[in-house]
């Protein structure tokens, strides 16, 4: 079954020694990642925030606790089923600076799932009565109406989400600003086990 979805998490990274600058610089790269991906004009675009946190940095240097500056942390989620696209939100980050992706993470919709899992639960109903029929008739018997039904769905785990840091200079940024991720995503398996008890005739 192939993924309809995708989530990404950026983070804003700022630090500074004043913490209103701290809070207000990380606030304004936030603001403009929202308008950029807003612009992206992607399909069922879900923003929800994860994350604000403002708090003092130190660094021990020769036993000494060194004051570093204010940490102000931003994460935004972002939510899409635009899948072929979301290799471009990697450029916004890399054009705004001091913001970590975390993902892309692709995954099943509920609505999509519970599709699919309609589905198997046919075929797998079906492949089960034929197998009591062929049971039943080596043994002489008739299939009858059934008595019970046991499900159970085996889904694997999500492939391990990828972490990139957006820290780069203006020159590096230049170089990259044109190259958005071409990225592939692989499909996700169902296994389903149905056990169906019959009566026999």
């Amino acid at each position: 079954m192939e993924p309809d979805r995708v989530r990404l998490f950026f983070t804003i990274d700022y630090t500074d020694k004043n913490q209103s600058k701290s809070s207000s610089k990380a606030n304004q790269i936030y603001t403009q990642l929202k308008s950029e991906v807003n612009n992206q004009s992607l399909k069922d675009l879900e923003l929800n925030t994860n994350q604000y946190t403002v708090q003092p940095v130190y660094n021990w240097i020769k036993g000494k606790k060194n004051f570093e500056g204010y940490q102000t942390l931003i994460t935004l989620q972002v939510t899409t089923s635009d899948l072929k696209k979301s290799g471009s939100l990697f450029q916004i980050a890399n054009k705004l600076g001091n913001t970590q992706i975390q993902g892309p993470n692709p995954f099943v919709s509920a609505k999509k799932y519970k599709e699919n899992y309609r589905e198997c639960l046919k075929v797998a109903s079906q492949d089960a009565l034929e197998k009591a029929n062929v049971l039943a008739k080596s043994l002489g018997a008739k299939v009858g109406k059934p008595l019970s039904i046991v499900d159970s769905v085996q889904t694997p785990g999500q492939p391990r989400p990828m972490h990139y840091k957006m820290m780069m200079s203006d020159s590096a940024r230049v170089a990259t600003h044109e190259q958005a991720p071409d990225i592939e995503f692989a499909k996700q398996d169902i296994k389903m086990n149905i056990t169906v008890s019959f009566e026999l005739h």
